[in-house]
């Protein structure tokens, strides 16, 4: 399988992991909300999307963009599930998360490349 694929896949499929938690009812993420913010949990969610992202397009930006843009879709996805709700600075969370995700994925592979040469 070509490297690449499999990174989109990786990516892909965490996109599906958080669709999946995106569709529980707001009651059910009382207990997971309960002590911890959930802008916290959306950044750190969203700062491996952004690293996987990154890793698969191999580009900061296009990393950057398609985290942020999936985060756009997940929030407006979650008004259609009972007790949940858009939130603009969900969102925000979100591409923070993805930004320093992917900044962080950029700067691990530059250092690789380094220690190589």
């Amino acid at each position: 399988m070509n490297r690449n694929i499999g990174k989109w896949v990786l990516a892909l499929l965490y996109c599906d992991l958080i669709l999946a938690f995106s569709s529980l009812p707001g009651a059910s993420l009382s207990v997971i909300t309960k002590n911890v913010s959930d802008k916290i949990l959306h950044f750190f969610g969203y700062s491996i999307l952004g690293w996987l992202f990154c890793q698969a397009s191999t580009k900061l930006l296009y990393g950057i963009a398609f985290a942020a843009l999936f985060g756009m879709i997940d929030e407006n996805y979650q008004r259609l599930i009972p007790g949940r709700q858009c939130d603009f600075y969900d969102w925000l969370a979100d591409c923070l998360g993805a930004t320093i995700g992917a900044i962080i994925s950029v700067g691990i592979l530059r250092l690789f490349k380094a220690t190589k040469k």
